[in-house]
């Protein structure tokens, strides 16, 4: 074959490797674009997400600004807001409640809404029960209006006690949730409720996150009528592992409880973003030299977004 045909040839060829497995080498090697996320259109749409000891250990505060926008959401529940002034700074635009504790490692939670869409009704409420005597973070309550679709809810965020070894912390935590949120209800005006934010589901010692996840809907069923929204990806964080050989495991800590809302989830499911929608829910590697930049520099938590459609 002639010479002068080689390169196009080559070219072509590259071309069309990378087409077929271009994405692949791109998640492997933590380079991916971010995943595109539809607009909420007329749904009231309500996310969570883990900032990571904000601003304490973020590297890049515009990639979590760029995230946060990039959700399209009307309500953001955030928990490890160690300095509330740097994340309003970075989302002047956007109303910012929080907790005024946040247990031993004074990782605040609260709510971050767009003014525009979402209206107060009833001011935030700390709820105290859940700190176990000040050692972890207490629950927050708001209740709140979509303006562009009129669904009016209260809002509960959790950030549960962490680790396997805290199993037994969480589940004292969980029959409190379920009597805040029984009481919350009982006060509003509508029964609609969403629960959402870091329930830590690692398991208990020698157990299985999804042994945790059945003991938790129990204790919560067993004071207030919630109903889990599935997760489509099925994580909504990643982790070192236990080897720490450079590869990232997923796990599912991130849930979205609702009362008297299951009809109204828009296809039934919530959805994890960032870092865990771009890997699948599957373990990437990932190094100093190859990171993920999301998990790298925003969060090891990712973004999970669910629909609210109206209606009375």
């Amino acid at each position: 074959m002639p010479r002068a045909y080689l390169l196009p040839l080559a070219i072509a060829g590259a071309v069309l490797t990378y087409s077929c497995i271009g994405g692949e080498v791109r998640r492997f090697l933590g380079l991916a674009g971010r995943p595109v996320i539809a607009a909420a259109g007329d749904n009231f749409r309500v996310a969570t997400w883990n900032l990571r000891n904000f601003p304490r250990e973020t590297r890049d505060q515009s990639r979590v600004r760029a995230n946060l926008l990039s959700l399209g959401a009307d309500l953001i529940a955030v928990q490890e807001v160690v300095d509330p002034e740097v994340l309003q700074q970075l989302m002047p635009e956007w109303e910012l409640h929080l907790s005024q504790r946040g247990g031993r490692g004074h990782q605040r939670l609260g709510v971050l809404f767009n003014p525009q869409t979402v209206e107060v009704v009833s001011p935030l409420r700390e709820h105290a029960s859940l700190e176990l005597g000040g050692r972890v973070r207490p629950a927050v309550s708001i209740e709140v209006r979509c303006r562009r679709t009129g669904l009016q809810l209260s809002v509960v965020v959790v950030h549960l006690k962490a680790r396997p070894q805290g199993f037994a912390k969480r589940s004292e935590q969980w029959p409190k949730l379920g009597e805040v949120v029984a009481n919350v209800t009982g006060q509003a005006a509508t029964p609609h409720v969403v629960v959402l934010g870091d329930f830590n589901l690692t398991g208990p010692p020698g157990g299985s996150p999804q042994q945790e996840q059945v003991a938790l809907a129990h204790a919560l069923q067993a004071r207030a009528d919630l109903h889990l929204v599935p997760n489509l990806e099925g994580c909504s964080a990643y982790w070192e592992g236990g080897r720490r050989d450079r590869w990232k495991e997923p796990s599912l800590l991130d849930l979205i409880w609702v009362g008297s809302l299951e009809h109204r989830v828009a296809g039934g499911v919530a959805r994890s973003f960032a870092h865990c929608a771009r890997h699948r829910c599957q373990s990437f590697r990932a190094d100093e030299a190859y990171p993920d930049l999301d998990y790298a520099v925003a969060s090891d938590h990712c973004p999970v977004v669910v629909d609210l459609r109206p209606g009375q």
